[in-house]
């Protein structure tokens, strides 16, 4: 990721800029537009964004007139057509007008305008937060080229979210410029690979202008949570003024600390801590700290349900949900909440950005930001565990993986800090024995898998087949499993045999985690972009074959291995013995973090390395 900073907008003039940018008028189309039937840089576009510009002002509050002009593509892409415009309309902070849109199609050589027609836009409520205008385009077909512009009025102008360039369609040219015309300093950040490298070109020191060209969807950007946190755009953030009439009115910017007051000041209206205390005196207690709190999670997800709907506004107090059993995210954390410190347990409550809903930005404190409020844990050894009282589906210490995306809010202590969201290892371990009697393959395997392993075994099993021979292939005879020991992992015993076979010539011994290291592929020639990931993990892989007699054992040469990434962020390991008759091959796979800051090339090299290593198979041969 690349954040680039400057002080004052005031930029120096570049000549040649005025020559760039397109002649676009609203209702006429150019022979080139016409005739644009694909995207060089992305032919599998459905859409095209063809030409869009910001031209923002910013007064007492922050005013854009947008302009976008696309073209339909293929059938796929004509789900375009209908549009949602969504704004943060609580408390009237954001509002859009002077909407109009139109469809143009080429018919018998001429311009078809078809316009949307003002009753058809309709303003709709999203949630507590947003509103949306909802319109649909007339008379959309391949080919079409569909065109809207709106006012955008925001009145925060501390932090001012201003222009994004990248979009989930290519993008042929965007150019945003804005106006100061409040002598307010104002740092920008750029992110994105791109906009950090490209000038600030501008016709007058008050007014800044950018664009860029040829720009990919975000969606062919691989390993990252949300797109949009690492597209192409740019933020302002209020560095301050010289004039004091203007900084008076400016001392009502709020902080992160008077945010984390107001907020959970609000939120001592739905907390009960009668309700939280009669109920914790319910549930039996355990023999350690850990085993209390894995009581309280248990009796919470069988007692309490989740109407799907999530966000950081309660609609029910403590005692109503007690009473109904049934609420939204923030109803049933806040009860959890009061259960917890009412047993004695150190509890925060935490607002955060879950994955889909984007990064929080930690330099202007925004309400807005976040989706989802939960509970942090910490017991008396530092141990600490995150949990969502909506969504209990998981063990206790692995919560739904969406909630980690790098930086969250306690509510307490009133300070500015954050809290960094760590992911706990998830464990996927396998012993496989093989052993060749009778003419039969014989497979007796424990499999051992904790964390967010137990959720979907057949998709995150290393089973992939390991001993191969002539017309090979084993059933499964017999299967047992049960969850034990501390960690509460899943074991799964199962017992494998192959029909009667003629002794091969040659047996391979392939690689179990080889279908796993290869779905890790990296084409980007160069990235500044962090690497994100669902959850780091460890897979460990232990393959013991009995030596039927009569063969020997070929290994290629420099089969040990041993790779690792600059910071260790990633390892790889797999190395080979033979212990009297027995060949034993040890496999390892590990993820420290699921954010990797490592350097790309370096990621990229590793797993180059390591693929052409883990595609190696071990031989037994008949002597």
């Amino acid at each position: 990721m690349n954040y680039c900073f400057s002080l004052i907008l005031t930029l120096i003039f570049i000549q040649s800029y005025s020559q760039s940018i397109l002649k676009v008028k609203w209702g006429e189309i150019s022979q080139e537009e016409i005739q644009l039937s694909s995207v060089e840089f992305e032919k599998d576009a459905d859409v095209v964004i063809l030409y869009e510009k910001g031209n923002a002002i910013i007064g007492g509050t922050f005013q854009n007139h947008v302009y976008r002009r696309v073209k339909i593509l293929t059938d796929k892409g004509l789900d375009f057509a209908n549009q949602e415009l969504k704004y943060y309309s609580f408390k009237n902070i954001e509002n859009i007008s002077n909407l109009k849109a139109q469809t143009l199609n080429i018919v018998n050589g001429k311009p078809e305008i078809s316009t949307v027609d003002k009753n058809s836009i309709f303003d709709v409520q999203v949630n507590e937060y947003y509103h949306a205008k909802r319109f649909a385009f007339p008379n959309v077909k391949v080919g079409s080229i569909l065109e809207y512009e709106y006012k955008i009025v925001d009145q925060n102008i501390h932090h001012i979210d201003a222009w994004q360039f990248q979009h989930e369609y290519p993008t042929l040219f965007s150019h945003f410029s804005i106006e100061n015309k409040m002598q307010l300093n104002y740092n920008f950040i750029a992110i994105g690979d791109k906009i950090i490298h490209q000038p600030k070109l501008n016709t007058r020191s008050e007014v800044n202008s950018w664009f860029l060209k040829n720009l990919p969807s975000y969606g062919k950007i691989d390993y990252l949570h949300n797109a949009e946190d690492m597209a192409e755009r740019i933020i302002f953030q209020l560095n301050g003024s010289s004039y004091s009439s203007i900084n008076s009115s400016l001392n009502t910017i709020t902080t992160w600390k008077e945010l984390k007051q107001n907020q959970f000041n609000y939120f001592q209206e739905y907390l009960n801590n009668g309700i939280g205390k009669e109920i914790a005196n319910q549930i039996p207690k355990g023999n350690s700290e850990l085993e209390n709190l894995e009581n309280i999670y248990q009796y919470f997800k069988s007692n309490y349900r989740w109407n799907s709907f999530i966000g950081i506004s309660p609609k029910l107090n403590n005692r109503q949900l007690q009473k109904e059993k049934l609420g939204n995210q923030a109803d049933l954390n806040l009860l959890l909440q009061a259960i917890l410190t009412n047993s004695g347990f150190t509890s925060e409550l935490i607002l955060l950005s879950n994955r889909s809903n984007g990064r929080i930005l930690t330099g202007y404190p925004y309400l807005g930001s976040f989706n989802m409020l939960v509970n942090l844990v910490t017991l008396k050894n530092g141990a600490t565990y995150l949990i969502d009282a909506a969504r209990m589906n998981g063990d206790l210490g692995y919560a739904p993986k969406d909630i980690y995306n790098y930086y969250a809010v306690a509510l307490q202590p009133f300070d500015e800090s954050f809290i960094s969201l760590k992911q706990q290892i998830s464990e996927n371990l396998s012993l496989q024995n093989f052993i060749f009697h009778n003419g039969k393959w014989n497979l007796i395997r424990t499999d051992k898998r904790n964390g967010y392993f137990k959720e979907n075994l057949s998709e995150n099993s290393n089973s992939s087949e390991v001993v191969h021979s002539m017309d090979l292939k084993l059933n499964e005879i017999k299967k047992e499993n049960r969850n034990l020991d501390e960690k509460n992992y899943r074991i799964d015993k199962t017992q494998h045999s192959s029909e009667s076979l003629i002794e091969p010539e040659f047996i391979l011994i392939e690689n179990p985690l080889k279908k796993i290291i290869s779905k890790y592929t990296f084409t980007e020639l160069e990235r500044d972009r962090y690497l994100e990931f669902d959850f780091p993990f460890y897979y460990k892989t232990d393959v013991i074959v009995k030596i039927p007699d009569g063969y020997k054992v070929e290994i290629p040469a420099d089969f040990n291995q041993v790779y690792q990434t600059e910071t260790k962020q990633f390892i790889y390991n797999q190395t080979t013995s033979q212990q009297e008759d027995n060949l034993i091959v040890q496999y390892e796979f590990y993820l420290k973090d699921y954010i990797v800051t490592d350097k790309y090339l370096d990621v990229k090299s590793f797993f180059e390395k390591v693929n052409l290593a883990g595609s190696k198979t071990l031989l037994l041969k008949k002597i």
